[in-house]
Formats: C-alpha cells, sequence, structure tokens
C-alpha cells in the first residue's frame, strides 16, 4: 500500500497505476482518478541575473538606451485542475505577466480554459481530444521615450514622414506636405503613444496520445486556434488642435482588427526517479497571418521542469521556458502590424511552485 501511494503522488507516474497526476506540462491522455482535485501556484521571471542561457542580454542589450530593465518580465500562475469522472476533465488557469517595454510596463491577463475528453485507454496507451477557449487582455499601456514613439509613427504611416523632436521642454511635430515641403508645428501635449482596449479571443482544438512505459512517459499532440485580435494604437498628436495637424493625420489608421489562424504541435517527455519527475516539452507554433506578419509566423517553445514530491499531496517544481519568438502565438495582439518588431526576439525565463492534489 506505501509503494502504491508513493507512485500515486504529485507528479509521478507508473505503467502499474490508471492514474497519472498532472505537472508543468498537462498535455496527457491519462487522466487523474475521478473527483482529483489540484491546484497549482507558482512565480515566473527573468532579468539581468535571472537570465536563461544570457538570452536577454544578447538580444535587448544594444536597444536598452539606458532602460537596463528592457525584456524584464515578471507573473504568476494559478492553475485548478479536477477530474469529473474517468472519461472527463476540466482545466482553468490565470496567468499575469508583467513585462518592460522602453519606459513603460507592459501588463497581461491570460484566462485559459479546457474541456478533455478521453476517447481510448488501455494500460500503456490512451488518445484523448481538448476543447478550449483563451483571451488576453493588455492594460492599456503608455509610451513616453522619444525614440519610441517616432519609430511607432513610422510604423503607422509610412509614407507622412510624420516624427517629433524636442528642444528643451518643446515638442515639434514635423511632417512633410503634399507639395514635398517640410512642415512643423509646435505640440501643446507631451508626446505619448499607448496601446490600448488591446486583447485577443481564441477558440481551440487538440488530440493528444500518450504512451507510457514502467518510468517513462512520451505524449504527442496538434491541433488548431483560431484567434480574433483587437489592436488599438493611440498617440497624444490625436488630442492636438492645429488644424494643419489632424489634416495630416486623416487617413491614419491606428486601430487594427483581424483574425489569425494557428497550426500547432508538440511532443512530451516525463521521467520518474522515486520521488523526482523530470519533464521536457517541446512545441511548434505555425500561425496562419496577413501578409505584412508573414516574416514571424513561426514559434519554436521549450519547457523544462523538475518536481519534487513531498509526500501523496504536496510537490515543488522549478524550470524555465525558452522561445524564438518572444510569446509568438502564446500572446498574439503583441504581434501586428505596428508592433512585431518590437517583441520579436528570442526569449526565455525561469519558473518555479508548488502543487497541491486533494
Amino acid at each position: 500500500m506505501k509503494k502504491l501511494l508513493l507512485l500515486l503522488i504529485l507528479g509521478e507516474t507508473s505503467v502499474h497505476a490508471q492514474n497519472i497526476s498532472y505537472t508543468q506540462n498537462n498535455l496527457h491522455a491519462f487522466l487523474p482518478n475521478p473527483k482529483t482535485l489540484q491546484f497549482d501556484g507558482g512565480f515566473e521571471k527573468v532579468n539581468d541575473t535571472l537570465d536563461i542561457l544570457n538570452i536577454k542580454e544578447s538580444e535587448f542589450g544594444s536597444d536598452t538606451e539606458n532602460f537596463d530593465s528592457l525584456g524584464d518580465m515578471q507573473g504568476f500562475n494559478l492553475n485548478l485542475g479536477y477530474t469529473l469522472d474517468d472519461k472527463w476533465y476540466m482545466n482553468l488557469k490565470y496567468n499575469l505577466k508583467d513585462l518592460q517595454y522602453s519606459d513603460t510596463t507592459l501588463s497581461n491577463q491570460n484566462f485559459d480554459f479546457y474541456l478533455r475528453y478521453q476517447i481510448y485507454q488501455d494500460e500503456n496507451s490512451a488518445f484523448a481530444i481538448d476543447g478550449g477557449y483563451a483571451i488576453n487582455i493588455a492594460k492599456d499601456t503608455y509610451i513616453n521615450n522619444l525614440k519610441t514613439i517616432n519609430d511607432r509613427l513610422k510604423d503607422i504611416a509610412p509614407d507622412k514622414e510624420i516624427s517629433i523632436s524636442q528642444t528643451d521642454s518643446t515638442y515639434t511635430l514635423i511632417y512633410i506636405g503634399d507639395d514635398g515641403s517640410t512642415n512643423t508645428a509646435k505640440l501643446e501635449n507631451k508626446p505619448y503613444v499607448a496601446i490600448v482596449d488591446t486583447e485577443d479571443k481564441s477558440l481551440y482544438t487538440r488530440a493528444i496520445f500518450s504512451l507510457k512505459k514502467e518510468k517513462w512517459l512520451f505524449d504527442a499532440y496538434a491541433g488548431y486556434s483560431e484567434t480574433s485580435i483587437k489592436n488599438k494604437i493611440a498617440s497624444s498628436i490625436n488630442d492636438e488642435d492645429d488644424a494643419d495637424i489632424q489634416a495630416e493625420l486623416e487617413g491614419i489608421d491606428f486601430a487594427q482588427t483581424r483574425t489569425d489562424g494557428m497550426l500547432f504541435g508538440g511532443l512530451g517527455l516525463g521521467y520518474q526517479f522515486n520521488k523526482w519527475y523530470g519533464e521536457l516539452n517541446y512545441q511548434y507554433n505555425h500561425l496562419l497571418r496577413i501578409d505584412c506578419l508573414s516574416e514571424t509566423n513561426m514559434n519554436h517553445i521549450f519547457n523544462i521542469n523538475v518536481a519534487y514530491s513531498l509526500n501523496e499531496h504536496l510537490a515543488f517544481y522549478m524550470g524555465g521556458k525558452l522561445m524564438l519568438n518572444q510569446f509568438n502565438g502564446e500572446i498574439p495582439y503583441l504581434y501586428g502590424e505596428y508592433t512585431d518588431t518590437s517583441f520579436d526576439h528570442k526569449y526565455g525565463f525561469v519558473n518555479a511552485g508548488m502543487s497541491y492534489r486533494f
């Protein structure tokens, strides 16, 4: 009996047990025992000290411009999973990320809910399908760094040749008129650009095949997601009273709405050793996007975690996440016609936390 309990503790699997406990990688076709409730909580972080493989320094170092925190991120996860019966499992996840961008912080909230149905299971293999809904919501983010503002204006209106210059505390808008002449106008408001009213909503489905043998667990999965994206760039120059400025801005579209599709697939591998459990997961995202984003239509994502089961209810984990393109396919609104190059970097962070099973 004692040996059986050890095999059923968090993070461990066995060919001799039909039950499986979910760890950070929960893409398994095997289900936890019916009526099992599991709670997970943890944090994630990257800064100059916690810089996985020196990625932050190599990707952001030349662009910091006195903002050494550029690329820093901190966040936390809350996850609740419950096995309804021997065929159905549901999962609800909440994640908050605060990402340092220029002289401000981009705050993103993610909610993800899915329902899993196990179609088939025997002693060593199982097959299941998921249906899920996810949403990312960005807190309105205001940027006052002048270089970033001019970069965004150049992206939004490449044919207008609009820029802002500063002399002491005076800001001047410079733009090329229809006749080719260079015009200037003094700005009454301190310049900013902002990401406002921004979110994305996704419906997704995936199929999962799992195989377990002795102390090993292997998973393979594939799916499709369709995402509606709403992204709006605001600017202080829209609030200027100057009629010539407003005439120059006429016709510029500061808001974007679109729908993206995404094909994704991945592999997972887990290994149990006494009270320790290690897991490696790889996922490939292929995004079906508009032409202007065709150069950033993929992502390779790696997750590695190690869990230690303190007893049959409580486990602790730590690990990290690496990706080729920062949050590409995970936070779709970050990649828009005006913002994709701001986030298109290699990226990684560490994570740690605990799981409690009832």
